[in-house]
């Protein structure tokens, strides 16, 4: 396959404006370009929800869907629940309506820095989310709206940027740390450095590495 370019992908904001802007000039060309860059993620992060056991009949949310990669790596792994997508890009979830019309239950447009938009009564077993925390600035509001409505023993799994999370950028470590002291979760994985885009065209953008990174609720 081609090596494809994204527009912008590194001079872009690291903030909700930034993504949305992004992801909507870029999305009839994201899986392509994400694909002929080797991008392993939604795998990873599929894969890490069968390790963890989590129920495949149950409720999901992915967070920052995009254009539905990691929805489609969750369903290729057996999970045949409900699967709910949450992204700020209007264009990507009209690509996903158009493109992938089986893979999500529903889908709703969603700022991560915001109150999500979900039914508050129904308990979820699952979080997902693959290469969208850099974009989130305010880690006390997703992350306590994730353990507001998180069945007991339910999980966070997400990929982040090791410098971002070893460095704890915009207080994303210490806001999940303050939770555990709390007794409102564990840290059940940081996982070792990894591939993010290892064909990526762009040198500083190919060199990135990630984790794949666990919370449970207690």
């Amino acid at each position: 396959m081609a090596i494809v370019e994204a527009p912008a992908l590194g001079q872009t904001a690291k903030t909700a404006e930034g993504a949305a802007e992004l992801y909507d000039a870029w999305a009839k060309d994201y899986d392509d370009a994400l694909k002929s860059w080797g991008y392993p993620v939604p795998e990873r992060v599929a894969a890490t929800l069968v390790e963890l056991k989590v129920s495949t009949t149950g409720v999901l949310i992915d967070l920052g869907c995009g254009t539905g990669m990691s929805g489609e790596a969750i369903r290729a792994k057996g999970f045949t629940g409900s699967l709910t997508g949450l992204d700020i890009s209007k264009v990507s979830l009209e690509q996903i309506k158009l493109n992938k019309p089986n893979i999500y239950t529903n889908l709703e447009v969603a700022n991560l820095d915001l109150p999500l938009p979900l039914n508050k009564t129904t308990p979820i077993d699952a979080f997902v989310s693959c290469g969208v925390f850099s974009y989130v600035e305010n880690f006390e509001v997703l992350f306590g709206e994730i353990i507001s409505r998180l069945r007991t023993n339910g999980y966070l799994i997400f990929s982040h940027h090791v410098a971002y999370w070893d460095d704890d950028r915009r207080g994303n470590r210490s806001v999940a740390e303050k939770l555990i002291a709390s007794g409102q979760w564990t840290l059940e994985r940081v996982g070792e450095p990894e591939d993010y885009m290892p064909l990526n065209p762009e040198p500083l953008e190919s060199a990135k590495r990630i984790r794949i990174i666990v919370l449970k609720k207690l």
